[in-house]
């Protein structure tokens, strides 16, 4: 809250530069925030979202992270969570493709308590798996690591943003999302990915 606080006049700023952004480029947009993990990308879009909605538009988001394949074919296979490699990379570049052409998705579901998705390896839902509907908005929030990185998406992305934040707060979001409300690992787990996996 502290650091909310602080930097009040900071987002505010961001947001009101992104609305001119909006305004400017037209609609529908795909509007990407990458940024380090627990750099505060989910809140700062639930103010966007805000912002956003006072003016009637429409809104969806897409998560980079609903993408993710099972962790354990991940490790399986030696890499983390980063990377078109960790993805269902053909299904999120057909979804961001759809969407600019307003048509509806249907993209996979990750339960981050089990690490697992609700398609298999190879992009096909699994049985019993729940996809997730996203409609068709004037402003779609991409939201992941560093979408526009990867050629296939970056051209259908209009408004790139890179949100930061210092390493501490990211540290103490990170344990009170993961070890306190997903209770996703344990501390021990936690600090040594951080550190070695997700270097600030």
């Amino acid at each position: 809250k502290d650091f909310e606080k602080a930097n009040q006049e900071i987002d505010t700023c961001f947001i009101e530069t992104v609305m001119r952004l909006i305004h400017k480029r037209g609609t529908p947009v795909l509007l990407a925030i990458a940024g380090p993990t627990a750099a505060g990308k989910t809140e700062i879009v639930e103010r966007l979202t805000h912002a956003i909605e006072k003016e009637g538009k429409r809104i969806s988001s897409v998560e980079m992270d609903k993408f993710l394949t099972d962790r354990d074919q991940r490790e399986a296979r030696g890499i983390g969570s980063l990377g078109r490699e960790a993805l269902h990379f053909n299904l999120f570049t057909r979804a961001l493709h759809d969407l600019c052409q307003g048509k509806p998705v249907s993209i996979p579901r990750y339960d981050f308590i089990d690490a697992t998705s609700s398609h298999d390896v190879d992009g096909n839902q699994k049985p019993g798996g729940k996809p997730v509907a996203i409609q068709p908005a004037d402003i779609i929030f991409v939201e992941g690591n560093a979408p526009f990185l990867y050629e296939e998406v970056a051209d259908l992305i209009g408004i790139k943003v890179v949100y930061l934040t210092d390493d501490a707060v990211r540290l103490k979001r990170k344990w009170l999302r993961d070890i306190d409300l997903r209770k996703k690992y344990d501390p021990y787990y936690l600090r040594n990915r951080f550190f070695k996996e997700q270097p600030p």
